[in-house]
């Protein structure tokens, strides 16, 4: 399963493509509807846009891992900086994605975040 935290057309975008890989998808429009859920899956992983409302998408897997959440998360942003990509190192991230989002290794990303949760 792929948790996918975006704001904006993105996240229907990517629900549309991993879907056609046949991936399964959950989607959220923020950090807070995903929090709010009362259980996440054991299995799959975290694609998250550092820019949603409220929380940035790093502070959102930090709550989830308090929350003993530990699947592995990918991070996207539309402009990606030495201190995102630090945080984001910091924060345990498989991999960090600047938008818009093309195959240089996106998808092959997802799949071994996959295989490692």
């Amino acid at each position: 399963m792929i948790i996918v935290v975006d704001d904006d057309a993105v996240r229907r975008s990517l629900r549309f493509m991993l879907e056609l890989e046949g991936l399964g998808v959950r989607d959220y429009a923020s950090g807070e509807a995903l929090l709010s859920e009362p259980q996440l899956p054991d299995r799959g992983c975290l694609l998250v846009d550092q820019d949603i409302p409220a929380i940035s998408g790093v502070d959102l897997v930090a709550r989830l891992k308090q929350r003993a959440v530990r699947l592995p998360a990918i991070l996207i942003a539309g402009r990606l900086t030495n201190e995102i990509r630090s945080a984001a190192a910091q924060a345990g991230f498989l991999a960090v994605f600047e938008k818009p989002l093309q195959d240089g290794g996106f998808v092959e990303a997802i799949h071994l975040a996959l295989a490692c949760g």
